[in-house]
């Protein structure tokens, strides 16, 4: 105990040593300061919407997004979380600093927003994919008050009309999942909305299509229900930039 007092008093008398713990403290307390400014600038700006390409969200507005839906759901956020942004802000940081030295640290963030619009912009003309039938957007709500299914349709048939969301919407995220879906994940101020977006299989009854919707309406509808009477759209998309999907299944009870 005595040796260990003894070291503790001869580090602490170190001036050099103190002086550069302090400074690594100071430090980390600067970062934890830019990644707080980061977070407020892309949430709490009401006239900012942040949108994503379809292809890779950068990493560290992936996790601002992360960040965010935790602060939504929890009121806080985990020191692990806060670890990360500041890992991934470093990382986007050093990156805009590197080739943008002469602009500030706001018009270096105002500058992502611009460089992720622009490979929206460029997604949309990617996916001008006209389809033979209107689009059907399977929605899973997420309210203050709990959870809702609802649906609308895109009348253009276009797959390019899905990469739009709506004003409350802060973060949008489109991806193909392992199924061949096409989806998007849309934090907003209450929490999280997810879609899915099919289209109507050829040889489909409009009957059929309002006996879908009524389930969809009424938040009684299956996947079962979905897959009979529409398909993916997760093939026009993978053609598009080349990545493999699984096989088409055809029945029902595969698609299961």
């Amino acid at each position: 105990m005595e040796e260990a007092q003894k070291y503790l008093n001869e580090m602490m008398s170190d001036k050099e040593f103190v002086n550069q713990y302090y400074r690594d403290l100071e430090s980390q307390t600067q970062k934890q300061a830019e990644t707080v400014k980061a977070l407020k600038k892309a949430y709490d700006d009401l006239n900012t919407t942040i949108s994503s390409s379809i292809t890779e969200m950068s990493s560290f507005q992936s996790k601002m997004a992360s960040a965010y839906a935790e602060l939504t759901e929890n009121g806080k956020l985990s020191q692990s979380t806060v670890n990360s942004l500041i890992s991934a802000y470093d990382d986007w940081k050093d990156d805009l600093d590197e080739q943008y030295p002469e602009l500030s640290e706001d018009e270096r963030i105002s500058l992502m927003y611009e460089l992720n619009g622009d490979y929206l912009d460029g997604e949309r003309h990617n996916l001008n994919i006209q389809l033979s039938r209107p689009i059907l957007v399977v929605g899973d709500f997420g309210f203050w008050h709990g959870r809702r299914m609802g649906y609308k349709e895109i009348e253009s048939g276009n797959i390019r009309d899905c990469l739009y969301t709506e004003r409350d919407i802060d973060n949008a995220t489109w991806y193909v999942d392992k199924n061949g879906d096409f989806r998007c994940d849309a934090i907003h101020h209450d929490g999280i909305n997810h879609y899915l977006y099919r289209t109507y299989k050829d040889g489909v009854s409009e009957t059929q299509i309002d006996n879908l919707k009524e389930k969809l309406y009424r938040g009684t509808a299956t996947r079962a229900d979905i897959v009979r009477s529409t398909r993916r759209l997760g093939d026009e998309i993978a053609r598009v930039h080349g990545f493999p999907i699984p096989r088409q299944r055809h029945t029902v009870e595969q698609e299961r």
